[in-house]
């Protein structure tokens, strides 16, 4: 057979490319399956932990009005948590979750390093919740919306690369998210002065600084992520600021 070296070489390289276009489609396609099933493991997280968190919000007003009437805490007011039990068993039994998980090495290092985080103050979250049902303390209520927001801008970042039709969506969800629990943080006043040094304010001192970095990690990431969109829209990144300068002054 004596065939022409050009028609070899194109030949070769039409073979090559086309393996190489097959093997694009095919790891976009496992990309674009298993951000889906992230996606919506994700949102289910984040509806189960707005319930939870809903419930020690009540808690803790309940708490205030009892201390203000007695001077007293009522350990029985928050020892049970059925309802934090029953969102606690969805969170766990969210297999799909655990599924889209093992396949994080597929995605690109952004994605990895977010996702992971999310994976962090996850499992901590459900660390917490356990403890709620024997214990109230304030940690859980810094973890918990913690936790929310890094999902939210966890399915923004997914969006954006393998579901792009709905980024518009979950990026106004990640944005009103930091809004709502933001202000949550500044209201409920969960950071004390730190005037005396007593056990209970070097423990308030802690969290708020781990709560500082985590926010700056946010404020970052979503720069990043959001940096070809209008920046008319970013009023959580701002907050961050406003909250992070409140926090470290005391």
């Amino acid at each position: 057979m004596n065939f022409p070296l050009v028609t070899i070489l194109a030949t070769t390289a039409s073979i090559f490319l086309g393996n190489t276009l097959i093997r694009y489609f095919t790891d976009r396609k496992e990309k674009t399956e298993f951000a889906v099933l992230f996606i919506n493991a994700i949102e289910s997280h984040i509806s189960d932990l707005s319930k939870i968190n809903s419930s020690i919000l009540e808690i803790r007003k309940r708490i205030i009005i009892i201390r203000h009437i007695s001077g007293e805490e009522d350990v029985e007011i928050y020892k049970g948590g059925e309802d934090c039990k029953i969102y606690k068993l969805s969170l766990i039994e969210n297999k799909s979750y655990d599924t889209a998980f093992d396949k994080i090495g597929i995605f690109n290092e952004s994605e990895i390093d977010l996702a992971s985080l999310y994976n962090k103050y996850l499992k901590e979250s459900l660390y917490l919740i356990d403890i709620f049902c024997r214990q109230y303390f304030t940690k859980i209520q810094i973890v918990i919306p913690i936790t929310q927001i890094l999902g939210c801008l966890c399915i923004y970042q997914l969006s954006l690369n393998y579901s792009r039709q709905y980024s518009a969506k979950y990026r106004e969800n990640f944005l009103e998210e930091c809004s709502y629990i933001l202000t949550l943080f500044v209201e409920t006043n969960l950071f004390p002065n730190y005037s005396y040094y007593t056990e209970s304010s070097i423990i308030s001192r802690n969290m708020s600084d781990s709560l500082i970095e985590v926010l700056k990690y946010i404020r970052e990431k979503y720069r990043k992520i959001d940096k070809a969109k209008d920046t008319n829209n970013r009023q959580p990144v701002y907050l961050f600021r406003a909250l992070i300068n409140n926090i470290s002054s005391r």
